[in-house]
């Protein structure tokens, strides 16, 4: 788990409409799931990588 409370979870996949995906296994009642910008979450949790244009004063 990241300082934000965010962790990878692996999950089985079941049927899948189109629309919607179903999830068998990794999840249980109650968990709450990042659906959108989970780009943005996985930059957040590389934060301590050395960014490529820092300047030190």
């Amino acid at each position: 788990m990241d300082e934000e409370g965010y962790k990878k979870q692996e999950v089985t996949l079941g049927a899948d409409n189109g629309k919607s995906v179903q999830i068998l296994t990794g999840l249980k009642a109650g968990d709450r799931v990042v659906t959108e910008g989970a780009y943005q979450v996985r930059l957040a949790s590389a934060s301590n990588a050395i960014p490529a244009h820092s300047h030190e004063h």
